[in-house]
């Protein structure tokens, strides 16, 4: 038969044998045939060396009803139903304790020890090696005139092994990549290589088509009852009161607690904590992240924070902390998702930012009692605390020391020199009685302004008007000032002139001020 075609088997000749045959064994070129016939129980030898012309050459008797036959060496043998007997036939040969040959053909080679060989080994057909595997002291070399090599059992290496070609794992069918090695293990989530120790690499690693770096986290199974549990895309934080590392889904603006994304296919992924129900949280690179323009539209390289809806990110317009960077465009009416790089961040506002937060307080992190205050809102928080204040510009303290203050207007309501101190009024008095006027004072009519009790920032005090329009100023002088006035001469009457020109006032009229005593209010020095 022609079995080259397996699945189309040919009949080419046939060789007449003895009667009923019922077993056959091949050695080299001869068939070995048992004939199970009653009156020929017997072996017969065919020819078949050409395929197309078999020959039976000889027979030789065995006991009745041979039912199947085995070879051997240099012996065939026979079952013998009718007998219930076993039948040993030496089929020929030569038994002698030494042999040189130059050449032989031999239908069946059996060593019984050991075989060296020093040449080559030519197998025409398939080389079947036993348990004990091939053992070799040198370098094993595997060289096949098509382009693949199969190894359908186990390779166990245990030295140094050199691929010239590729190594498939998993399949035959080599990748158009090219690459020297490639395994298949069926699909994406299944392992393919595993170490025990770590890997090295001259150059770097990275996955086709998935490019973040995730860790396995804990999440809470009773998710599962509620459909709340965190999905690909979701922006995730650490729960509340546990101690676990267990994640869920965010729900809350700005909020501090984010570790990252729910990581749809993850490039690398660490091993993470090991839990009835994880899911892989993308720490780092590129991701899919579910989002709403709840608060704006949504533009490449926006921060992007939490928001109100759970494991939705939204755009950051105010002190916080953030979880991406947009790296796609949004502006739909729905929740959608877009492709963002991961990492943790604190955004500080813009004013344009504040003033959409103005438009937005919902939106507003400062008017969420579940959440911490902006880092501008703390700071001022804890200026408040030390007794300072700082409200439109104006700082204001209980007490402020300093080695020099330099300032082009200094406002106060006493003015103090070591342990001798002076109010406007007393100052005025002085002044109004050498004849000088004060200088102009570029701020008019705006009010001191002083802490109350409770810290905040009230006017009182309001200095007098001062007309700073022109080189020459008026001062109303105090009540004790006219009460005398009609002692004094006319020129006490008016105030001298100043030149404002320079820093010091001078005097004018250089007719010496008399000095007026007025027990009632004296300046205290």
């Amino acid at each position: 038969m022609d079995v080259s075609n397996p699945s189309a088997p040919v009949q080419v000749a046939t060789a007449g044998v003895g009667g009923q045959p019922n077993g056959i064994a091949i050695s080299g070129r001869y068939a070995y045939v048992a004939n199970n016939a009653t009156a020929s129980s017997s072996i017969s030898v065919v020819d078949v060396s050409n395929p197309n012309a078999p020959a039976q050459i000889a027979t030789t008797g065995v006991g009745t009803g041979p039912i199947g036959i085995t070879l051997s060496g240099r012996y065939a043998f026979t079952a013998n139903f009718g007998t219930t007997t076993m039948s040993i036939v030496d089929i020929g040969g030569t038994e002698t304790n030494g042999l040189m040959a130059h050449s032989a053909e031999l239908g069946g080679l059996q060593v019984l020890t050991d075989a060296r060989i020093n040449n080559q080994l030519f197998v025409g057909g398939g080389l079947m090696v036993g348990s004990n595997g091939v053992y070799s002291s040198g370098p094993l070399a595997v060289t096949a005139t098509s382009t693949t090599s199969t190894f359908q059992g186990g390779l166990q290496v245990s030295g140094l092994s050199t691929f010239a070609g590729q190594a498939l794992f998993g399949t035959t069918t080599p990748p158009s990549t090219g690459y020297k090695v490639y395994i298949d293990s069926g699909a994406s989530t299944t392992a393919g290589l595993g170490v025990n120790g770590y890997i090295k690499a001259s150059g770097f690693i990275t996955g086709t088509t998935t490019l973040d770096l995730a860790e396995q986290y804990p999440i809470n199974q009773n998710c599962v009852n509620d459909h709340s549990c965190p999905e690909p895309g979701d922006a995730v934080c650490v729960a509340p009161n546990t101690s676990s590392f267990v994640v869920e889904k965010c729900s809350l603006p700005y909020s501090s607690s984010i570790i990252g994304v729910i990581s749809t296919d993850p490039g690398f992924t660490l091993g993470g904590l090991s839990a009835p129900a994880t899911r892989p949280v993308a720490l780092a690179g590129r991701v899919p992240l579910k989002v709403s323009t709840i608060n704006g539209s949504i533009k490449i390289g926006d921060q992007l924070t939490t928001s109100n809806f759970p494991g939705v990110a939204q755009k950051a317009t105010a002190t916080g902390t953030t979880i991406a960077t947009a790296l796609e465009d949004y502006n739909g009416d729905t929740i959608g998702h877009i492709t963002a790089f991961v990492h943790i961040g604190l955004y500080l506002p813009t004013p344009g930012d504040l003033a959409s937060i103005n438009n937005n307080p919902n939106n507003n992190p400062l008017n969420s009692s579940n959440q911490p205050s902006s880092l501008l809102g703390s700071i001022l928080d804890w200026f408040k605390q030390l007794g300072i204040t700082i409200e439109q510009g104006i700082i204001t303290a209980k007490e402020f020391i300093a080695d020099t203050i330099t300032s082009q207007t200094v406002q106060t309501n006493r003015l103090c020199l070591n342990t001798t101190c002076v109010t406007e009024t007393e100052l005025r008095s002085l002044l109004n009685n050498s004849h000088i006027a004060p200088a102009p004072n570029e701020i008019v009519n705006q009010p001191i302004s002083t802490p109350n009790n409770n810290g905040n920032v009230n006017p009182s005090n309001q200095p007098s008007q001062i007309n700073a329009s022109t080189s020459t100023t008026t001062s109303t002088p105090p009540d004790n000032q006219n009460n005398n006035q009609s002692n004094q001469s006319p020129n006490q009457n008016q105030p001298n002139q100043i030149d404002v020109a320079t820093s010091t006032p001078q005097i004018i009229n250089d007719t010496p001020p008399p000095i007026i005593a007025d027990s009632s209010t004296p300046p205290q020095l």
